[in-house]
């Protein structure tokens, strides 16, 4: 048995006590990095006269800053105003300050930038995120 009372909303009080682990960090933003790129050539695609590997040959070769930019962008908007991003829902990884609160939208700013502000860090969650 074990000494401690077992609570089931243990995991809604706050983060986890170590930050997420950069594997999932990582594999969160390739998925919003694939995800802007599919956005990218679902744009593109009406407009684009040859074949759909073209496409991606020609977005990435030829305009790979067009793509980073679109990743950024991306994260931007989905950080401000759902506070996570689309690959940090896939693996149930958020965004909290230091104290297991949300961040404010001005550390959410910066996050979006990929700098992260008074303690801001990807925490596992074990729910859904809200």
């Amino acid at each position: 048995m074990r000494d401690e009372p077992c609570d089931i909303l243990a995991d809604l009080d706050g983060p986890e006590s170590a930050p997420a682990p950069s594997y999932k960090r990582l594999l969160a933003t390739l998925i919003d990095f694939a995800l802007a790129l599919a956005l990218l050539l679902a744009i593109n695609w009406w407009s684009w006269p040859g074949s759909l590997p073209g496409l991606l040959r020609y977005l990435v070769a030829g305009h790979t800053l067009l793509v980073i930019f679109m990743h950024l962008a991306l994260r931007l908007v989905t950080l401000l105003l759902l506070a996570h991003t689309p690959g940090m829902w896939v693996l149930r990884v958020e965004l909290l300050d230091a104290d297991g609160h949300r961040p404010t939208r001005m550390e959410r700013l910066l996050a979006g930038c990929f700098v992260l502000y008074r303690g801001v860090d990807y925490y596992p969650v074990n729910r859904l995120i809200r």
